[in-house]
């Protein structure tokens, strides 16, 4: 055997190694993108199970009278209102983010984006989305949760009695008359 077959079947040998590489390099990848789409889900779950044990221990009075009209609950109970919706927003808004990636799955996404609608749909988590919800998400979640409502969003306006932000806060703050 001359230097050049030895020379030509260590050719074909190093192209066959790096065929296999490439093979294992390709299931290695694989398997680590289905341990972060069962990671990303096995998170997104967690969340939505803390999300209703921290709905269920809120007072029905209070959740009822809030989805009503927001406005009428004392400021200690408008607080945790609005953290328990504030929560779900940031929840709806982590599925929106892992399903633009493909990790969530389109119903998945279909059934979040649905009960969301159907939560801005009652008045008093409306008035809670036009004082305090729209800012605690991006401006693209925030655009996308509005373009689910048929009309403005929520209608509210100073004059039926939905305060800026700001004044919200100062309203609520601690030590304020009405405050905590």
């Amino acid at each position: 055997m001359s230097i050049q077959d030895v020379g030509a079947i260590g050719e074909v040998a190093g192209a066959f190694l790096v065929g296999i590489t490439l093979i294992y390099l390709a299931v290695q990848l694989r398997q680590n993108t289905n341990s972060v789409e069962m990671s990303a889900l096995s998170g997104w779950l967690s969340a939505r199970i803390a999300i209703n044990e921290a709905m269920s221990k809120i007072d029905g009075e209070t959740l009822l009278s809030g989805m009503q009209d927001s406005r009428s609950l004392t400021p200690s109970n408008f607080h945790e209102f609005g953290l328990m919706f504030q929560t779900y927003a940031m929840q709806g808004q982590v599925t929106h983010l892992l399903f633009k990636r493909g990790l969530v799955p389109k119903a998945l996404w279909e059934i979040e984006m649905g009960t969301t609608k159907g939560l801005l749909s009652s008045s008093g988590v409306c008035q809670w989305w036009e004082v305090a919800g729209r800012g605690q998400v991006t401006p693209e979640f925030a655009a996308l949760l509005d373009s689910t409502q048929p009309g403005p969003m929520c209608g509210g306006t100073p004059a039926d009695g939905f305060a800026p932000l700001a004044t919200a806060v100062e309203r609520f703050a601690p030590g304020r008359p009405g405050g905590d």
